[in-house]
């Protein structure tokens, strides 16, 4: 999960497939670049608001800084990330990339034609979503 910055409205679901390869900035920093490798991510957006959005993100190929670059191209920076021009952010500290548990679809729900996203996944048998802490952050992250 990535919290992820802009007042642009992201769709519920969608895919980045941008090539990504070394910026002319600096050795360290990636951008999309025509010359670049084909880089896939997908995501689906649990929640958002006037300032950002928490978005469930797989990706499909392995660039580095993958996630940051994708959605520092379409204008939608991860919260702390300084790099790629996200803003500050009072936590976490770093670029607001989220641990997600192991999920696994759920085989009823898995088509998503009922509930929430939430409720399309299981773990262990169990509903999972972003979890209480998760949305926390978010919440701090976008409405100060």
């Amino acid at each position: 999960m990535a919290l992820v910055a802009g007042a642009r409205k992201l769709p519920r679901h969608g895919w980045l497939v941008l090539p990504i390869g070394h910026g002319p900035e600096f050795y360290m920093k990636r951008a999309v670049v025509p010359s670049g490798k084909r880089s896939v991510t997908e995501f689906e957006t649990l929640a958002q608001n006037r300032r950002g959005s928490l978005v469930r993100v797989q990706l499909h190929t392995g660039r580095t800084h993958q996630i940051r670059v994708h959605f520092a191209a379409i204008g939608h920076p991860l919260f702390g990330d300084d790099l790629y021009g996200g803003p500050a952010a009072a936590e976490p500290p770093g670029a607001a990339l989220l641990p997600s548990p192991f999920l696994a679809p759920h085989p009823e729900k898995a088509a998503g034609v009922d509930g929430t996203a939430a409720e399309r996944y299981v773990i262990f048998g169990e509903r999972v979503g972003p979890g209480p802490k998760i949305m926390r952050m978010w919440e701090r992250c976008t409405n100060y």
